[in-house]
């Protein structure tokens, strides 16, 4: 027996009802409410003091307070305000669209993360090759407090001191990353990422490079068993890299090494003053 199921007639429903514009009894209010892994184009700008603003697919979170007698907030208004962004997105300029967002609800607090990928030139050691290295880039922005900055990930090369200690040869090396969250408050955020990555870039056993030839891979292996490093080595090197810039303000750190030998990774994290509440160390990969 076959049945047909026939959908309502609909049309005399009104089209502008606005649930969520409508009172709630429970005396809940929400601390965070919004919209997650959105897909969109934006201009992106501020990442380098000498490239021009591009337009890249970027991945944005974001989010606002709800009173306990708001039944709920308007989606849809987020994705419209978002798509219809035209200015360039900096760590400074994102506190702009976080509070036209926050506006477009009513809401007295909001925060916001814009995801992208960044390409940084990079050019061998002794070869001299050129090649496009990604970095993982995130701006990010809270209100009302007026914090915003930036967090980029930027790959190293860390070589086992221990492993080089008790061979007869050779030792054991891996990839490291250095994921740095840098903060301001309510002041322009005076360094670029691009800067903190190369010099946080040289805060490991050796740099990475997209691209080597067999003069470069040696000299690079050799560099790395000349400065074997833990990730505690690491992590500390990073904050000394970091603190030699002044205009840093807030940073915090998470160091890991994806570990060659070990089924394990190895992590060492520092928080910085004032970093601790943020809802921006999520994985830029989630």
């Amino acid at each position: 027996m076959s049945h047909n199921f026939l959908a309502p007639n609909r049309s005399d429903f009104p089209l502008t009802a606005d649930p969520q514009n409508t009172s709630d009894p429970r005396g809940v209010s929400i601390d965070s409410v919004g919209i997650d892994r959105v897909m969109a184009p934006l201009l992106i700008a501020g990442w380098s003091c000498e490239e021009a603003p591009r337009e890249l697919p970027c991945r944005i979170s974001c989010s606002v307070s709800l009173a306990s007698g708001n039944r709920g907030i308007h989606m849809s208004r987020m994705v419209e305000t978002i798509s219809a962004w035209r200015e360039a997105v900096t760590p400074d300029t994102l506190p702009r669209l976080l509070q036209v967002l926050a506006d477009s609800q009513g809401s007295t607090s909001a925060e916001i993360r814009v995801a992208f990928t960044w390409f940084q030139k990079r050019q061998s050691p002794l070869s001299r090759i050129s090649a496009p290295q990604a970095i993982e880039t995130l701006y990010w922005a809270e209100l009302p407090s007026s914090r915003h900055g930036f967090r980029v990930n930027v790959p190293v090369t860390t070589l086992c001191p221990c492993s080089r200690d008790i061979s007869d040869y050779g030792a054991h090396s891996q990839r490291g990353w250095i994921e740095a969250t840098l903060g301001w408050h309510g002041t322009a955020a005076a360094v670029p990422p691009e800067t903190i990555v190369t010099n946080l870039g040289e805060c490991g056993s050796a740099p990475i490079y997209p691209v080597l030839k067999r003069s470069d891979e040696r000299a690079l292996t050799m560099q790395a068993y000349d400065n074997p490093a833990f990730v505690e080595d690491l992590a500390r090197n990073a904050v000394l890299a970091l603190r030699d810039l002044e205009c840093v303000a807030d940073f915090s750190l998470e160091i890991r090494n994806e570990e060659s030998i070990h089924t394990h990774d190895a992590v060492a994290r520092i928080v910085g003053r004032g970093m601790q509440t943020a809802n921006i160390f999520s994985d830029l990969h989630e």
